[in-house]
């Protein structure tokens, strides 16, 4: 079987550089609130159990999001990788 009909898509690097961006800024929203400890006069918001829970999962799903997303971009691989086998996802 030839490559010939392998169809090669890569990553957008821009998209990528946004998730980042974004990812820091959610590590860094939820180490303010850590640090902060914002109070509420909403007695829902202002449940300590919820806020820790929010504040320590802002932080763990930037962190994630800091070192998938940098893994990500300097990925050399396609993103999409379309041939006669079939679609590969990267």
């Amino acid at each position: 079987m030839t490559d010939n009909n392998r169809i090669e898509i890569s990553l957008s690097k821009a998209k990528l550089t946004k998730l980042l961006i974004f990812s820091v800024l959610f590590l860094l929203g939820g180490l303010w609130m850590i640090i902060s400890n914002p109070q509420t006069s909403n007695p829902v918001f202002n449940n300590p159990v919820l806020k820790t829970i929010a504040f320590y999962g802002s932080t763990i799903m930037g962190l994630f999001g800091i070192y998938f997303f940098t893994k990500k971009l300097f990925d050399k691989e396609p993103g999409l990788i379309l041939s006669e086998q079939g679609i590969c996802d990267n």
